[in-house]
């Protein structure tokens, strides 16, 4: 049985909310049956042009979106909320386009200082934006694609003028919708990732990182409006199978140590967990001056970085940390529990591929070994044996 399909964002060029559509329409959708699932709107004058054009050599699709406003008016996020609810769509559709509107509008109402509900949208507000988010979401939803990956995105430098007046580039609104999600500066003086792109990348990607040995079966490119100095303004996405473990992008945050009590160490790694390290371990080595000392390493989230690196800082003699980003490969994980003639025995199961990896959990067989007076090792023998897997 294959697994579902993914999507692996490659955003050399950045990203806006027309390109990503376009490169989904690329992987061979037809746009006659997104328009069909969009025409739900109600838009007044609604177009949806597809055609295809190419970028410093690279044959690829472009989307113009055509709907008649009059004057423009100034929507709210309720407004927003309301045509987007009002228009027939799968309901997971629905709730993740408003998802990524109330997350410009947070950002926005941050920025300016007000609620959310009082932002006006302005640019993103158009009706062009709704059928951009609302024809992504849907365009993903009949890909069947179930999950987006992207490692990193570029962004431009210089200003863009808005309705506001003149802002630097990446615009405000972009920085606080974008967070902590990694970017590479190009210093192409042109925006190159729009509050709406930003937004969709933030509500599809859950974490920063890339799948390892994607098989890929298709590739869309879709094309910007402008002309980028030496670069392909497009947004590459690869679509395919995941055929091992995923990966994400983590934090390791380490320190050396080599006047510190021997006795605080078991205290500190717990600290450590407390503060959200995924894991956390020393290692002996031989420091400055042939002094004996000992390399703390702990891993966590991104968005955990600043708590682990304060809890090395105050629990630590340390007078800094050191902290890099690494990918983290973990397999597919269940919990059993595997009832043995001593009593049940809980079990981690890792999937990797076609094979099967068990843990029984120490502490369960631990109680059992004390309590039943038989050895760990039997009671560890037991439960692979009742699993099926042999020790």
């Amino acid at each position: 049985m294959n697994s579902p399909p993914l999507a692996l964002l490659d955003l050399f060029a950045g990203i806006s909310g027309d390109m990503l559509l376009a490169a989904l329409l690329d992987l061979g959708l037809e746009p006659a049956l997104l328009i069909e699932k969009l025409e739900g709107l109600g838009l007044p004058g609604f177009q949806l042009r597809v055609e295809q054009t190419i970028q410093k050599g690279i044959t690829c699709r472009k989307v113009t979106v055509g709907v008649r406003e009059e004057a423009h008016p100034h929507r709210r996020l309720w407004d927003v909320e309301a045509l987007v609810r009002g228009g027939g769509l799968p309901e997971d559709v629905v709730e993740r386009a408003i998802q990524v509107f109330r997350r410009i509008a947070q950002a926005e109402g941050k920025i300016h200082g007000k609620a959310a509900e009082e932002v006006v949208f302005h640019e993103v507000g158009a009706l062009d934006a709704v059928v951009d988010v609302t024809g992504c979401l849907m365009a993903a939803r009949l890909l069947g694609i179930e999950r987006f990956y992207a490692a990193w995105v570029a962004v431009g430098t210089g200003t863009v003028e808005s309705h506001h007046g003149t802002l630097p580039v990446p615009c405000p609104a972009t920085v606080e919708i974008l967070g902590d999600f990694p970017i590479e500066p190009t210093g192409i003086r042109q925006e190159l990732v729009t509050p709406t792109g930003a937004a969709l990348l933030r509500i599809l990607v859950e974490k920063p990182g890339w799948p390892p040995s994607l098989r890929v079966e298709k590739v869309g490119y879709g094309a910007g409006s402008r002309q980028i100095p030496g670069r392909a303004n497009v947004v590459r996405v690869l679509m395919g199978r995941l055929e091992t473990a995923e990966a994400h992008l983590i934090a390791v945050v380490e320190t050396n140590v080599d006047d510190m009590n021997p006795e605080v160490y078991g205290y500190l790694l717990e600290r450590l967990f407390e503060a959200g390290a995924v894991d956390a371990f020393l290692t002996p080595l031989i420091g400055k001056k042939n002094r004996p000392a000992v390399q703390i390493t702990a891993l966590c989230p991104l968005e955990g970085e600043a708590a682990v690196a304060e809890t090395l800082l105050s629990e630590t003699t340390t007078l800094g940390v050191r902290t890099y980003r690494s990918l983290r490969t973990c397999v597919e994980r269940e919990e059993h529990v595997v009832p043995t003639r001593w009593g049940p025995v809980r079990v981690k199961v890792g999937r990797y591929g076609p094979r099967a990896k068990i843990a029984p959990e120490y502490e369960d067989c631990r109680r059992i070994a004390r309590e039943h007076r038989v050895p760990l090792i039997e009671v560890y023998e037991e439960v692979r044996r009742i699993y099926g897997q042999p020790s």
